[in-house]
This record gives C-alpha cells, sequence and structure tokens, in this order.
C-alpha cells in the first residue's frame, strides 16, 4: 500500500503512550494511516483475509482536520484504518460493498458531521421528532 504509515503502540497492548497499563489476553492493536486512494483497498484487504468491521467514526485531529477511522478485528489482533482529510474533501470513499453494516456507520457519521461517502445513499441514519438536521453538531 504505497504511501500507507503503519502506527504501532510501544508495547503489545499498551493503553498509553509510555506503554503503562498492558491488559493481558488484550488483543494487539496497529494503527495504519493512508492515503484516500488505499482506504477501499485496505478495507477490501481486510474483508479478503476475514476482517471484520468493529467501528467507523470521524473526528477532528489537533489541526482541526477531519479524520475518518474504522477499526477492524482479525486474528492477529486489531487494526485502525485512518484517513486523513483535508479541509476542502468532504467525502470519503465508502466500504460497505465489503462491510455492509459499514452503510449505517457512515450514515451516522455524515449525520454527525456531515462527512459523506462518495456513493449514492444520502439518506440519514438519525430521525429526530424535528428531522435529521436537529442532531447536534
Amino acid at each position: 500500500m504505497g504511501s500507507a504509515t503503519l502506527v504501532r503502540s510501544s508495547g503489545p497492548n499498551s493503553l498509553n503512550r509510555n506503554g503503562d497499563g498492558v491488559i493481558a489476553g488484550a488483543p494487539k492493536v496497529w494503527g495504519l494511516i493512508v492515503a484516500r486512494d488505499e482506504w477501499r483497498l485496505a478495507a477490501e484487504h481486510m474483508a479478503a483475509h476475514g476482517g471484520r468491521l468493529l467501528s467507523l467514526w470521524a473526528s477532528r485531529d489537533r489541526d482541526g482536520d477531519q479524520i475518518v477511522r474504522a477499526a477492524f478485528i482479525a486474528s492477529a489482533g486489531v487494526l485502525v484504518l485512518s484517513l486523513p482529510l483535508t479541509a476542502a474533501e468532504v467525502d470519503y470513499p465508502g466500504i460497505e460493498q465489503w462491510f455492509p453494516s459499514a452503510g449505517r456507520m457512515q450514515r451516522a457519521v455524515a449525520d454527525l458531521s456531515g462527512l459523506r461517502i462518495t456513493d449514492a445513499d444520502t439518506r440519514p441514519c438519525y430521525v429526530t421528532p424535528r428531522g435529521p438536521k436537529a442532531i447536534i453538531r
């Protein structure tokens, strides 16, 4: 995967940056920062090798830029993919083709952050009595 950056915690199961707080028996966790064109390729690879999608969410980094993340579990441990987006990017590639449960998670990301997938599904995930736009951002 060309420019992907693998980030591994300092201990096999560390809870903080110092490696303190190891949980016996917990799975190993890796983080992988990917480029836009690698996001779907990585998801496809996880699906092809028995990985399961745990969660998909969006957050902001220290500079306020959006990052879409997906956590997968496989026999080797947990992989958290991170897709940094520029301020001009308001969409990202969907992964529901390999993980059908991602569809609802991606719609939740859209409702809560405004980030949409590049695919055509624009249904809201959350509907409140005042409509989907009533959700606090």
